[in-house]
């Protein structure tokens, strides 16, 4: 009868874990995909399920310390495993398990004063009501997951390390009150005083999370808006420096139209004193030299992307930068706008560093890799960017509007499932860009 106890002491314990896991894959979305998703869960499954079943065996009566490490692993595995803002993966399990301790103890109040029972009975394994109550508190959590995942859908949270930090004390130190008041609360024989006392902490901490949640939301709403607003002005600037470079061109090739007349005249005066080896001399030169001043790097099809990179490679070639390109996609399966940003920004940022030294290049290559779009851009540096600057923080003055470009790529690459790394190699910085297609 007690192994019986025993195996339904840790199929609630598997249940709970697979409950709790599932709802955190479902409801932030996991970085992984296919057989490698699944992999990372079990291997989950197993981990956290192995330490829950040993520290069950190691301390019979519940202990707030045991638990307080159960969701730091969870944590840890939302962080490495788990898309979408920091701070909805550290708060997620958090309050998922808060709310496990809530319910366990409101149904422990409940049944310790129904059934006249004392707390520390009802820990106690081959006891058949202990069992009904932890599938009651299992069934309970199961139908509160299913609630949230239909109603809530998580938005990007923009926090700064002190807003981030700020609301993640707030939700542990709550996690941690809970988890030591059900330990006082098991480890006594029988006081009403302390139920009564438990009630109205929890009403307090629910009333406590809820305001912090919904703070949490007004800090996270006006970051947004703050956000889009300093994006808008990135794409402002992002826009006026396509201009400029459009501008040169266009300079150039008025300069161009207007040697083009001359020489035209040049042409008709030689052939009509039949001077055709001299016409034809003309030209050869003509051509070799003016008429290769636009250099058209791309021709795709796609009218506003052969545009933009073309001249934007044309400009730096302008600044008398070396340009190596390699360029063999056609960039259907995905928006014009994005690959635009990505590109500009990524080139924009390459050309701003090569005219700094005196002899620079810029190296590009874009292909195609199974179902992924690979751009890679690197450009000379003389020195190391990420041993002075890891994180890559703009150095300009006006910090609040500058940077963005890089977070910009980044959104781009996470909505197209892809990834964005910088590295350095030979005296390049590289930007390696891979993005999936729809």
């Amino acid at each position: 009868m007690n192994k019986i106890f025993q195996i339904c002491e840790i199929a609630a314990t598997v249940l709970e874990t697979a409950i709790l896991l599932e709802f955190i894959n479902k409801l932030l979305g996991s970085k992984l995909r296919g057989i490698r998703n699944i992999l990372q869960l079990l291997c989950a499954f197993v981990l956290i399920n192995g330490y829950m079943i040993t520290s069950a065996h190691i301390s019979v009566k519940y202990s707030a310390v045991l638990d307080l490490f159960g969701i730091l692993l969870y944590v840890v595995y939302t962080l490495i495993f788990m898309k979408g803002s920091v701070i909805y993966r550290i708060i997620t399990p958090i309050l998922s398990i808060m709310t496990i301790l809530f319910i366990n103890l409101i149904v422990s109040i409940t049944a310790s004063n129904v059934l006249n029972y004392a707390p520390n009975d009802l820990l106690e394994s081959g006891n058949i009501l202990r069992i009904f109550l932890l599938f009651i508190t299992k069934f309970s959590f199961f139908i509160i997951t299913r609630f949230v995942l239909k109603v809530v859908k998580p938005k990007e949270a923009f926090l700064d390390k002190h807003e981030l930090t700020a609301v993640s004390v707030i939700f542990v130190i709550s996690v941690m009150i809970v988890g030591f008041s059900s330990e006082v609360y098991y480890s006594d024989s029988r006081n009403g005083t302390i139920d009564k006392f438990l009630i109205i902490l929890l009403v307090g901490l629910v009333v406590i999370n809820i305001i912090a949640f919904i703070l949490f939301g007004i800090i996270a709403r006006k970051n947004r808006e703050k956000l889009k607003y300093s994006m808008m002005e990135m794409q402002y600037e992002l826009q006026k420096k396509s201009y400029d470079s459009v501008r040169t061109v266009y300079h150039n090739l008025q300069i161009l139209q207007h040697d083009l007349k001359n020489n035209l005249l040049c042409v008709y005066n030689l052939i009509e004193n039949n001077q055709n080896d001299e016409a034809k001399k003309y030209i050869t030169e003509f051509s070799d030299t003016k008429l290769s001043q636009f250099h058209e790097y791309i021709k795709t099809g796609n009218e506003i992307i052969d545009t933009i990179i073309n001249v934007k490679l044309n400009f730096a070639r302008e600044k008398n930068i070396d340009i190596v390109c390699n360029i063999n996609t056609d960039f259907s399966g995905f928006e014009e706008d994005d690959i635009v940003c990505l590109f500009s920004n990524a080139i924009d940022n390459a050309i701003e560093a090569c005219m700094k030294q005196s002899k620079s290049r810029i190296k590009i290559n874009i292909g195609n890799k199974r179902n992924y779009l690979c751009i890679t851009i690197g450009n000379t540096i003389t020195s190391s960017v990420l041993e002075n600057n890891a994180e890559l923080k703009t150095t300009k003055k006006d910090f609040e509007h500058h940077g963005l470009g890089t977070q910009s790529m980044k959104n781009i690459t996470e909505k197209y499932d892809g990834m964005i790394e910088f590295y350095e190699n030979e005296n390049m910085f590289i930007t390696n860009i891979m993005i999936k297609s729809f």
